[in-house]
């Protein structure tokens, strides 16, 4: 009985999603147009892809044919999926062998209009059936006068090579179920029959030897330590000598580009987030702190070492009122303002924390002293920090500590922190910003966060700006509720990629469209560094993966 329960609910909520007024702003705003990136293109046309790149390829599996008058039986179903001469349209042609002989479907799937949610199925006669993309599955239903038909394709995010069909069947005869605890009475459609099965992707165009964006998508996984929880922070001084860190309070060294990694302090009750080194030897590590999570019991926000990471001593030099914990740290390198013109100075600076409240401190001394300057009028948390120059910065924050009444924020400066002015904000609640990435003075990505439980908001974005973030938009990044973003960093201002759970996306023009991209899940930071033969990258996730890119001889 609970599954022809589960049947009637599906139906009731494939019917009222047409109506729901939500979808008519998931993507309120167009994604910015940029210029195709000086790195290889997937595809020769400029228009945005009608769906993501895992879907595309040859897929095959068993189907059971389910019904409540018969036995049970299997077939083998055969489905592809490609590209049409037409931007706006894909071939989906679906074969089901039957012991007598083949049968053969052939349709494009249409997108309809501005919103990319909405499809048709058209068949070869013109007939038109309306499909709606819900998170990772295409929904589609229709009645042959008989019947009506409810079919779904879904994309499994545990396995982006698995595809799940279903197909549900009922008799046009409306069976009346009594309504309760206030609920009117309603009529509902007789299920007959399911077919559902597996599919397995057997052919994928996108993932042969030759594409040209393999490089930027398939990241190396390194030989570390396993962690179920999301670790938080990785630091490089150069492509050799690194760091990472967790919430477990374990923080770890590699002097061979992350081949292999050594335990350097483990310290249960710390919740090491972010890490900054000046140099091999000198470098920080901020702890979030009390009351956000229950296994921290560590309240002294920052730790320094002088020796690579072999001893670490609590900093006690933060002048102010106490500062609670620190989620992102930044070393600043610029010019200084002297007769010695080619002389580089070193700012530090640490923000935090998710929870609250905000605090903002900087040391101009090498971590000797540092200065604390209030930021609590301007926002509540603070997630992540990025200076252009001595002056010009950036903070990722969050407006309330009321998530149902918090908005991602976004702070600059013009005076080295002093005075601050919120440039960007959400519109929506249940949002807060995460980590934020400049590939170039003008242009800079931040992700946010939503934490709204109503399955509706499901639309995920990053806000951009292209001005030096004086202003900022937001760009669609994928409609999907169980997307949650974390990281990004960029090579340049349009090659860059999201970390995410629960896989991670990849963008060669700037945000316009995204792949999903294999560097790790839940990745909460991605840096990136330069050498003279090559670029290299790092994040960190559950687990740390490693990217490598040789550079063009000129």
């Amino acid at each position: 009985m609970r599954f022809w329960k589960q049947l009637f609910f599906f139906f009731c909520f494939v019917q009222s999603s047409w109506n729901h007024s939500k979808w008519d702003r998931l993507y309120a705003q167009e994604p910015d147009s940029t210029a195709n990136a000086q790195v290889p293109t997937a595809t020769t046309s400029d228009a945005d892809p009608i769906l993501a790149d895992e879907w595309l390829g040859s897929w095959q599996g068993m189907v059971t044919f389910e019904s409540a008058e018969r036995p049970s039986y299997s077939l083998q179903l055969n489905l592809t999926i490609a590209a049409s001469d037409k931007p706006d349209r894909l071939q989906w042609t679906i074969i089901l062998d039957h012991p007598l002989g083949k049968t053969t479907q052939d349709y494009e799937l249409v997108k309809e209009g501005n919103h990319p949610s909405f499809f048709s199925r058209v068949d070869k006669n013109g007939g038109k059936i309306p499909a709606i993309m819900v998170e990772q599955a295409i929904l589609s239903q229709y009645s042959n006068g008989r019947q009506t038909i409810l079919s779904k394709y879904e994309l499994t995010d545990s396995d982006p090579s698995e595809l799940i069909f279903e197909t549900i069947e009922a008799l046009n005869i409306k069976v009346p179920s009594d309504g309760n605890e206030g609920v009117p009475e309603v009529s509902s459609f007789y299920p007959s029959t399911r077919q559902i099965g597996k599919l397995k992707r057997i052919a994928n165009p996108n993932e042969s030897s030759n594409d040209p964006l393999k490089i930027f998508t398939n990241w190396k996984k390194l030989d570390t330590v396993p962690h179920d929880d999301k670790q938080d922070d990785i630091y490089f001084v150069d492509d050799r000598v690194g760091w990472y860190a967790n919430g477990a309070g374990k923080i770890y060294k590699t002097t061979d580009g992350g081949d292999t990694w050594k335990l350097q302090r483990d310290t249960p009750g710390t919740f090491f987030r972010c890490l900054a080194f000046i140099d091999q030897q000198h470098g920080f590590a901020g702890n979030v702190g009390l009351e956000r999570f229950a296994n921290v019991t560590d309240s002294n926000p920052l730790y320094e070492t002088k020796d690579g990471g072999e001893t670490w001593n609590a900093v006690t030099t933060i002048e102010g009122k106490p500062v609670e914990g620190l989620c992102a740290m930044q070393v600043l390198r610029y010019e200084a303002n002297n007769e010695k013109a080619s002389e580089k100075q070193i700012r530090l600076i640490g923000v935090g924390r998710v929870a609250g409240p905000a605090a903002l401190i900087v040391s101009d001394d090498l971590g000797a002293t540092w200065q604390q300057i209030d930021i609590s009028a301007h926002a509540a948390m603070a997630f992540d920090v990025h200076f252009l120059d001595r002056n010009v910065g950036f903070i990722a924050a969050a407006t309330d500590p009321d998530l149902s009444k918090c908005h991602a924020a976004v702070l600059r400066t013009e005076d080295g922190g002093v005075n601050w002015q919120k440039v960007y904000e959400s519109p929506r609640p249940h949002e807060w910003t995460w980590k934020m990435s400049f590939p170039s003075r003008n242009t800079g990505y931040v992700t946010i966060q939503s934490l709204d439980r109503d399955k509706s908001a499901s639309a995920r974005y990053v806000a951009k700006t292209q001005d030096g973030g004086k202003t900022w938009s937001e760009i669609p990044l994928v409609n999907n509720f169980k997307v949650r973003q974390f990281g990004i960093a960029f090579l340049d201002d349009q090659t860059g990629w999201v970390g995410a759970t629960p896989h991670g996306f990849f963008t060669n023009n700037g945000g316009k469209t995204w792949r999903r991209a294999k560097i790790g899940d839940a990745v909460n930071r991605i840096r990136l560094l330069s050498t003279p033969s090559k670029t290299v990258g790092f994040a960190i996730g559950t687990e740390v993966h490693r990217f490598e890119m040789e550079k063009a001889e000129k």
